[in-house]
This record gives structure tokens, C-alpha cells and sequence, in this order.
């Protein structure tokens, strides 16, 4: 329902950005497609870390999300 979906938070992202996330994503999917077993969660972190800055999130609401 529209008027739920406009009370989420939807930061505008810079080219910048949104080409890094990009690129990490498709690192991501390279390696899993050659490993499905691979290791990718230093690349993930590092996505978190992006997104997380991305919404200006303190120390300690990363650590109240990552639990």
C-alpha cells in the first residue's frame, strides 16, 4: 500500500556510490557462479558498511542491526 511504502526511508544514492555497491555485487556473483561455496562475506560486510553509511547509521545502530 502506497501510503506504508512512502514512510520508508529511501536515501538518494550518488553515481559514486551506487557504481561501487554495483561493483561489489557483481564480484559477488562471479565468484559464486565459478564457486557456489565461496566465501564472499568480506564483500558483503563491505556492502553493509556502504549501505550503512548510506543512512548515517551511528556504531551503535549497526551493532543493534547486526545483533
Amino acid at each position: 500500500i502506497k501510503q506504508y511504502l512512502e514512510q520508508i526511508p529511501i536515501p538518494t544514492i550518488n553515481p559514486t556510490l551506487e557504481v561501487e555497491i554495483s561493483n561489489l555485487g557483481t564480484q559477488i556473483l562471479s565468484l559464486k557462479s565459478t564457486d557456489p561455496t565461496a566465501d564472499t562475506s568480506v564483500l558483503e560486510a563491505e556492502i553493509d558498511r556502504l549501505v550503512y553509511g548510506l543512512y548515517g547509521l551511528t556504531a551503535e545502530e549497526v551493532a543493534l542491526v547486526e545483533g
